[in-house]
């Protein structure tokens, strides 16, 4: 396959992963950040509805970790202290750099081209959003 040939194919292929309403629905991203791709025309609008979306779940991502954070230091004054909330922060660090080098990886799957801070994004939110049901399970009820 000669070079501009292949070029374009990974393109096509690159474009048709870039982030959408409807792949919203489908990875089980919020009805805001559906919504709000719903309405972007282009991909400045698409990166702002990204922003809004990391930042609602970055914050519910703190509230959970927060709820988790009890739950570590109720388990650390009971007859044993394990040791938990040091073991939960200690995660939650390895967790943050994981996000950023995976999230960074993703980027350059679009060879430095106009979608990649927006896959970037994308990523960073469907990471996070998971990792917030991750440490819901680890809360007290």
């Amino acid at each position: 396959m000669n070079p501009i040939t292949l070029f374009l194919a990974v393109g096509l292929a690159l474009a048709s992963w870039m982030p959408t309403a409807s792949m919203a629905q489908t990875n089980g991203m919020s009805p805001e950040l559906s919504a709000c791709l719903g309405q972007a025309g282009n991909a400045i609008q698409t990166g702002d509805c990204l922003g809004q979306a990391l930042s609602r779940e970055e914050s519910r991502m703190a509230n959970a970790f927060a709820r988790v954070q009890a739950t570590a230091a109720a388990i650390d004054t009971g007859p044993v202290a394990v040791g938990s909330a040091q073991a939960l922060f200690d995660a939650q660090t390895a967790w943050f750099s994981y996000r950023t080098a995976h999230c960074g990886f993703a980027g350059t799957t679009f060879g430095g081209g106009s979608g990649t801070s927006n896959a970037v994004s994308f990523c960073m939110v469907d990471l996070t959003r998971a990792r917030t049901a991750e440490l819901l399970t680890f809360a007290q009820q």
